[in-house]
């Protein structure tokens, strides 16, 4: 062998196989034709050869355009595909999953090409200037044969660590490898003779298979733990196999003519056979030791590929050569029984509803027998000592030929009533009757010849419906409609008679035999020889159209119908069959080779027939196979991994609860069955929406689902408010995340706390942060700066010497006496009290209804989707929620800035300002406002007393009896009972105020919205209820 441009093994699959090597034909031998479909995947007038498969997927090479290309044949969709376009030979392709490796002379020489069919991509594999050929492909792996080194060996190349290896390294030549999970075998030379060899990857040994001193040569090809190859031993070309587990060698195609071109796959090896004159397909099942024909046309068909249970080969029946496949009948689901086990004969059986009867010969005549599938019970029905045959049923009427009298003539057992009736007593025979309704049909031989007659039982008349001085025999009826077979032309044609009009119709015309006509409802069908074998045929009466059905090289007979159904016997007798009209598929009944069925019948979804498997008494039995109802349940896909956010990439797979195909995406688009279909596992690195459904074996898809992969490997970011710098008041310290993130602070990097609350910077220090979010990441230490510099300067007025410089409505500084309105928008809009706020932490808060109202008038806003309601508010926060309701006059008096005006915030400055141009806040001695400083419950009731002061309620004859356990400060005293009274604010329940304690956001929301409220409903402050139904604040 060589390793020079290796269409070499082009040659030795197609053309010597056809021409070069064109062997002396062996004897015929007797093999079983297999049952099945044949298509022809190709009809190009070019060349297509070299055949791989997996799954649905057939790879092959073509000549259509001048040079070798790869091509791909999608069964599942019908479409063909060029992979290559490269202008020089790309040939010997080979396919696993989403890649197809081949052998390409683009540079020169032969190398190794690989194309991904998920990314459309193509990579060379090899670049070395000699050649590289005749690939194979497991999972990752790739080998194939290189004659670098002056000789043939076996390298290996792994695409998941994109490594060379070196397999043979012996000077003798190796050759068109095979490679299946971790082993390797191929054609090996160095013995003087071509022998197999195989390389194990996991242990690193080298093994010799074969030792014979004739030639064993390839394609060598291994499935598990099972080696074929051709084998010359015996003087001409066999198909040999090594079972590795068992350790020996197995003959399986041995005779005088050639066999080439072995394939293997589970229990299953096929072969190109010369036995008939020309190249067959053959195939051999390890399992049963039967040997199957697949092909029998007169062309040469070779080179075959199995998979799974579709055989596909090159035929050059059209003058070149195409691509066909063979699809054997898929088995019907359903369940097979035995319904009688006496060791006599049984036979000829005939079904309605849970019935069934039959002839049977185990009183030394014929009787007829019943059975009942609803108790499971036997009955003989016939008694008489002559003979009873070919019985029919039809609800309680059973009928039959009897030959009580000399002759043969139709009796009935009645169900309902026990007794039986003779229904003729001509002294000529009748026989083969059939009955619908009250009518029973038969052929009668009164005349000398057979003619159709019937029976009304209604009337109590027969009546001759044939009149033909030829024979017609085997009639069958429904409603008023009666078929037959008839030779007044010469041959047997099919005759049908319709009672409803009394005319008599001939169905068919063809020169040829048609047999056993069955008609059901408004269709006919028959055997029929116009083909040279028994083929199945249809005649639809309401159309009046002829249809053939089956027509495969093998015969079809004696059909019987039922509804959409059509059963018969296949292949000589040998199996049962099934055609369904509606889906056109055709079915398998029965696999035992040696049950030799006749006489079927069909009622409902059960088909019975005369069974001779009993290979113990040699007699016949009556057996039934149910058909399993249809499969209307779509499968079910589970993902290992449900979707979600994860810190690290994820690796889903796929399960379904039966056999299914499942196809996916990953770019967010919903799945076809043209798309991508599931193999291996999904590896998700990034964030991705996966859509999936499956396809089960019935066709039942599943809804298209979805799951979502978020990868998240970044940190949080945490900011501070307000923000690190030098400030001349105590700071409190707002930290957020930018995601829910557990946030921790320290003062010296060391000792960290989980930040629950504003954190109060009173001096000068380093504040220390860090966030871990929810899927563990963790986000680098900041160091945010703060510089305090306090003034020393003491407060105004009043009961302590750090109270603000506020002075009450009743002092002498009075606010703005313009009274100010509140906005349109405040004025006008309509809180929806069953509308929740939309900040994610107040959901289920104490203040969530008033946080929600605020929410809606526009006073209060929130950070990333939270309130952070239990959060102390600022001075400026607060101003500015008031401040928020106010439609603002215009010439408010020139009062002045605060001397700390350049550290307020921006969004606070200008209505801190207005405020304090209408009184509402006066600020401290030193003239600072301290915008960043949180307030307490005594400075709320002062703000909160001139608030509504400006805004017409005047709360100055309030002042009542009001008093609280705790010293109240002189400055804010009387606006804390005045807005106690007004039912404003509250105290504890222990009697206490507690004016120096801090206002949280949430009681900001509720003082803000009862003020709100008081305001636009203009009440008369006297008549305030006190009680209120709110929490202390």
């Amino acid at each position: 062998m060589s390793g020079v441009k290796t269409k070499k093994k082009v040659l030795s699959c197609l053309l010597s196989l056809f021409l070069i090597l064109l062997p002396v034909p062996g004897p015929a031998m007797d093999q079983a034709l297999a049952s099945g479909t044949e298509i022809q995947i190709t009809s190009d007038p070019a060349n297509q050869g070299a055949l791989a498969f997996y799954g649905d997927k057939i790879v092959y090479q073509d000549d259509r355009n001048g040079t070798n290309d790869i091509y791909m044949y999608d069964l599942g969709t019908g479409t063909e595909t060029q992979i290559t376009t490269d202008p020089n030979d790309q040939s010997n392709p080979a396919i696993y999953g989403d890649k197809i490796v081949y052998e390409d002379y683009r540079n020169g020489n032969a190398d190794i090409y690989m194309y991904n069919l998920n990314t459309g991509t193509e990579i060379q594999i090899t670049n070395d200037p000699f050649n590289q050929s005749i690939p194979a492909i497991y999972g990752d792996k790739i080998v194939y044969q290189d004659d670098r080194n002056g000789n043939n060996d076996i390298y290996m190349y792994d695409l998941a660590t994109g490594t060379e290896t070196q397999i043979t390294t012996n000077t003798a030549g190796q050759y068109e490898p095979a490679i299946y999970d971790n082993k390797i075998a191929w054609v090996d030379d160095r013995n003087g003779n071509f022998d197999i060899y195989m390389y194990d990857l996991g242990t690193g040994n080298e093994t010799q298979i074969t030792f014979d001193p004739s030639n064993q040569s390839g394609p060598v090809n291994i499935y598990n733990d099972k080696i074929v190859w051709v084998d010359y031993r015996g003087g001409t070309a066999d198909i040999y196999m090594y079972d590795l587990t068992m350790d020996r060698e197995v003959p399986i195609a041995v005779n005088s003519a050639e066999q080439y071109y072995c394939n293997i796959y589970f229990d299953k090896i096929v072969w190109e056979d010369w036995r008939n004159g020309n190249a067959d397909i053959y195939m051999y099942d390890l399992n049963t030791g039967r040997e199957n024909q697949i092909t029998n046309d007169l062309a040469n068909q070779g080179s075959p590929i199995i998979l799974g249970d579709k055989i596909a080969w090159v035929d050059d029946r059209n003058g070149n050569l195409d691509i066909y496949m063979y699809i054997p009948p898929v088995q019907a689901d359903g369940t097979e029984t035995r319904i009688t086990t006496d060791p006599a004969d049984q036979g000829k059986p005939a079904i309605y509803g849970d019935r069934i009867v039959y002839e049977d010969n185990r009183n030394g005549n014929g009787d007829i027998y019943m059975y009942d599938l609803s108790t499971g019970t036997e009955t003989r029905i016939t008694t008489d000592p002559a003979n009873q045959t070919n019985p029919a049923i039809y609800g309680d009427k059973i009928v039959y030929q009897d030959d009580r009298n000399g002759n043969n003539d139709i009796y009935m057992h009645d169900l309902s009533t026990g007794t039986e009736t003779q229904i003729t007593n001509d002294p000529f025979n009748q026989s083969i009757p059939a009955i619908y309704g009250d009518k029973i049909v038969y052929q009668d031989d009164r005349n000398g010849t057979n003619d159709i007659y019937m029976y009304d039982l209604s009337t109590g008349t027969e009546t001759r419906i044939t009149t033909n001085t030829a024979n017609q025999y085997e009639p069958a009826i429904y409603d008023n409609k009666i078929v037959w077979i008839d030779d007044r032309n010469g041959n047997f044609d099919i005759y049908m008679y319709d009672l409803s009009t009394d005319n008599e119709t001939q169905i068919t015309n063809n020169l040829a035999y048609q047999y056993h006509p069955i008609i059901y409802g408004n269709k006919i069908v028959w055997s029929d020889e116009r083909n040279g074998t028994q083929d199945i045929y249809m005649y639809d009466i309401s159309t009046g159209t002829e249809t053939p059905l089956i027509t495969d090289p093998l015969n079809q007979e004696k059909p019987v119908i039922y509804e959409d159904k059509i059963a018969y016997i296949e292949d000589n007798g040998s199996y049962v069959y099934m055609y369904d009209l509606t889906t056109g598929v055709k079915t398998q009944i029965t696999t035992n080779p040696e049950s030799y069925p006749d006489h079927v019948a069909i009622h409902g979804n059960r088909i019975v027939w005369e069974d001779w498997r009993d290979t113990v008494n040699w007699t016949s039995d009556i057996y039934m196979f149910t058909l399993a109802q249809p499969d209307t349940t779509p499968p079910a896909v589970t993902p290992s991994v449900i979707g979600g956010t994860f810190r690290e990439p994820q690796v889903v797979t796929f399960t379904t609860d039966e056999p299914a195909t499942v196809y996916y995406t990953t770019d967010g688009s919903d799945p076809t069955v043209s798309g991508i279909v599931y193999s291996e596992p999904i590896t998700i690195d990034t964030t991705t929406t996966l859509k999936y459904y499956a396809v089960d074996s019935a066709g039942n898809a599943s809804a298209v689902e979805a799951q979502n992969y978020v990868i998240d490997t970044v940190a949080p970011t945490i900011t501070a408010a307000p923000a690190p710098g030098t400030y001349t008041t105590a700071q409190t310290v707002y930290l957020t995340a930018n995601e829910p993130a557990t946030i921790y602070y320290s003062f010296d990097s060391t000792n960290w706390t989980v930040y629950t609350e504003p954190v109060s910077i009173n001096n000068t220090v380093t504040l220390y942060v860090y966030g871990i979010d929810a899927m563990g990441n963790t986000s680098a230490t900041q160091a945010f700066n703060y510089t305090i510099n306090i003034s020393t300067t003491s407060a105004s007025s009043g009961g302590s010497s750090s109270s603000p410089g506020t002075t009450s409505p009743t002092s002498t500084e009075q606010p703005q006496t313009t009274v100010v309105t509140l906005t349109g928008t405040i004025s006008n809009t309509v809180v929806d009290p069953a509308k929740g706020p939309s900040f994610t932490d107040a959901v289920h808060h104490w203040a969530v209804r008033e946080i929600a109202a605020v929410e809606q008038l526009g006073l209060m806003k929130g950070y990333n989707n939270q309130f952070f309601p239990d959060r102390n508010i600022t001075r400026a926060e607060f101003v500015v929620t008031l401040m928020n309701a106010l439609d603002i006059p215009e010439d408010l008096p020139d009062t002045g800035k605060f001397d700390d005006a350049d550290q307020i915030p921006g969004w606070a400055k200008d209505k801190i300002q207005v405020a304090k141009q209408l009184g509402l806040v006066v600020g401290y001695e030193d003239n600072t406002f301290q915008a960043s400083k949180t307030i307490t419950r005594a400075e709320m009731a002062v703000i909160m007393a001139k608030y509504l002061y400006i805004t017409g309620q005047d709360l100055s004859q309030l002042t009542g009896t009001v008093s609280f356990a705790d010293k109240l400060p002189d400055w804010a005293e009387n606006s804390i009972k005045a807005l106690t009274t007004a039912g404003i604010v509250k105290g504890y329940p222990d009697g206490l105020y507690r004016p120096g304690r801090n206002i949280t956001r949430a009681e900001t929301a509720v003082v803000a919205y009862e003020a709100i409220g008081l305001i636009r409903e203009h009440k008369n402050i006297d008549k305030l209820a006190v009680a209120r139904k709110i929490n202390a604040y």
